[in-house]
């Protein structure tokens, strides 16, 4: 999932994610950690020199983020006067301002009408979670791209060329898998933090009234991951607990079935080969 891990305290490295047996090893606090599967609130970590175990994510943190170039990088998403919420045209490019420049996200849920606009509706061949998921963060001034700049272009920018913008030559489009390695790569330089659990995901996104994502990249490249939108909670839409503990966070999305809102594991498939919760600020 990500190798910007670290333990914040020593921690004990278990077989099973779990307290019931023996520990393997103790971690010593700032142990760099190779993060590859999340079980509720335990990690599945490689520690290195062949140590592979479980630990609590009580006692890790994501470590900094690669320092971007000056200014980060600029944005390459397209517009066009084709991308409409009504219209499948220019769906790859993003949608203009929307009426009223909303900021809260409740309202963006009610203006993108996920269930029914045709710009989301899926197809026989695809889905437009990513779509979804990009829109959102736009109506709301987030940076989530739709298109990102190829690996060569990326080292031209930060060598500090002039690099023009051309849909399948300097910029890809990316779908859910992409947008994976998008927020761990470059998700901090633009406001992303990634949080270790559905719990903290909901109470940072409660608290600062924005939104987060969940987003998982699938084993098999050929097939696209998937994204949904974490919302605030209301008194009308709440996330699924269990003894006050946020199993699954409140979440939004567009996808093989279209969802205003929802609560699911959807994440938890063998299916996926890393996933991860990001929120903003």
């Amino acid at each position: 999932m990500s190798d910007r891990y670290v333990t914040t305290a020593r921690v004990n490295l278990r077989a099973t994610p779990d307290t019931e047996h023996a520990p393997i090893t103790t971690l010593a606090p700032g142990a760099g950690l190779t993060l590859l599967e999340i079980r509720g609130l335990w990690h599945r970590v490689d520690a290195g020199g062949g140590l592979v175990g479980w630990v609590h994510s009580a006692y890790t943190t994501p470590a900094a983020a690669p320092t971007p170039p000056p200014g980060h990088l600029p944005l390459p998403d397209f517009a066009s006067p084709r991308a409409q919420l009504g219209s499948v045209d220019g769906r790859h490019a993003r949608l203009p301002p929307l009426p009223g420049g909303p900021t809260d996200p409740h309202e963006i849920v009610r203006l993108l009408d996920v269930e029914h606009s045709a710009r989301y509706q899926p197809t026989r061949l695809a889905t437009y979670c990513n779509i979804y998921a990009t829109d959102f963060a736009h109506a709301l001034k987030i940076v989530l791209p739709r298109t990102w700049w190829t690996p060569a272009a990326i080292t031209r920018l930060q060598a500090g060329e002039g690099v023009g913008i051309g849909y399948g030559t300097t910029v890809t489009e990316l779908n859910a898998n992409a947008l994976y390695d998008w927020l761990s790569t470059w998700g901090a330089a633009y406001g992303w933090r990634q949080v270790a659990d559905a719990n903290a995901a909901q109470r940072a996104v409660n608290a600062s009234g924005r939104i987060g994502v969940i987003c998982a990249a699938r084993t098999d490249p050929a097939r696209s991951g998937h994204i949904t939108v974490i919302v605030p909670e209301t008194e009308a839409h709440q996330a699924a607990r269990d003894r006050g503990v946020v199993l699954y966070p409140l979440q939004s999305q567009a996808g093989s079935t279209n969802r205003a809102y929802h609560t699911s594991n959807w994440w938890g498939g063998s299916q996926f080969r890393a996933a991860g919760m990001w929120v903003q600020g």
